[in-house]
């Protein structure tokens, strides 16, 4: 018998299962690494506990998988539970795996399973009813603000989380934002550039926010901050399906109406759209990394401003790097 007639071992999932990864986990052990250059997986070099690596983890859903399967129970639910509440969803193990063995998006399939069956715990329903709300709060954040320390500490010690932003995001200038409503109208000034947030940076992350709009700014753009939408990222982390796609087709729509505008469009962050679409979310209109509208205006022969030495080089050398994910030469200021 020779490599050609041996038979591969088969797989107990069928193409599509979302715990078909599970299922491919060949034991090659890469993510129990305690290298420091190695990103996968931070909770097992945390615990140094195999059953809280990817391994251990797809090993145990691949178990579980064959329990629901022939209705034996060889695997507590909740010990499986436990691992994967542990999992930080970093996805790590989604690319430096050589299977791509993606502990997140497997999780929240078990997750969508369980809690079809059982009720969520307190801190997950909060954290759902967050995203839900969180166009709410970010109006009502100049309200919210003065209470928001006691407000912090009470969330930490009642549902278990701990380092919550020490404070709500001041809100930006009226002429600095678009309503969903006049995005639809196209009622946008020349030079405008659309920025898209997800719902953390719109309300904890200011400095950013203010960081890209000073650098918009001195590139000559008029940026408008787009009313928040929620992506539906963290009901699809927790398994919501449901909330999931609600949020995501109502984001569709609203980047269908940017795209629509024909002003450029970056996100903030960068890739906070980049799960929803593995996640199998469909219909997102691309946008643009900010580099990529700034090279497309240059090549349309469109000057970029020019600024004397005492400028504020801060401006031209950090802020877009913050924006663009890339250094920008001040010799063009």
């Amino acid at each position: 018998m020779g490599i050609a007639t041996t038979p591969f071992r088969p797989f107990n999932a069928p193409n599509g299962d979302p715990l078909e990864k599970a299922c491919r986990c060949n034991g090659n052990a890469q993510c129990l690494s305690y290298a420091a250059s190695v990103p996968m997986c931070p909770s097992f070099k945390a615990t140094g506990d195999v059953r809280h690596s990817p391994k251990g983890r797809a090993d145990a859903l691949r178990a579980w998988h064959e329990d629901r399967r022939t209705a034996e129970a060889t695997i507590d639910e909740a010990d499986l539970l436990g691992t994967l509440d542990t999992c930080l969803g970093c996805k790590a193990c989604s690319t430096t795996c050589p299977v791509q063995v993606d502990i997140p998006a497997m999780r929240a399939a078990f997750y969508a399973d369980v809690y079809t069956r059982k009720a969520r715990p307190l801190a997950d329903r909060a954290m759902l009813l967050a995203e839900l709300l969180s166009p709410l709060m970010l109006r009502a954040s100049t309200v919210i603000r003065p209470f928001w320390p006691l407000a912090r500490r009470a969330a930490e010690a009642v549902l278990g989380v701990t380092d919550l932003p020490a404070d709500l995001a001041q809100p930006l200038p009226r002429s600095a934002r678009v309503s969903l409503s006049e995005l639809k109208q196209r009622a946008l000034p020349e030079r405008a550039f659309l920025v898209w947030r997800d719902w953390f940076s719109a309300l904890y992350d200011g400095a950013t926010q203010r960081d890209v709009y000073q650098g918009l700014t001195a590139l000559g753009y008029v940026p408008l901050f787009v009313e928040m939408l929620p992506a539906g990222k963290v009901a699809g982390d927790l398994g919501d399906r449901a909330g999931f796609a609600k949020m995501a087709g109502r984001l569709v729509a609203a980047l269908s109406d940017g795209a629509a505008s024909g002003a450029p469009e970056v996100l903030l962050p960068q890739e906070f759209l980049a799960a929803e679409v593995r996640r199998g979310a469909t219909g997102y209109p691309a946008c643009l990394p900010g580099t990529h509208a700034a090279a497309e205006d240059q090549i349309q022969g469109h000057q970029m401003p020019r600024r004397k030495r005492w400028f504020d080089a801060r401006t031209v050398s950090q802020m877009p790097c913050k924006l663009f994910g890339q250094g920008v030469s001040t010799e063009a200021y």
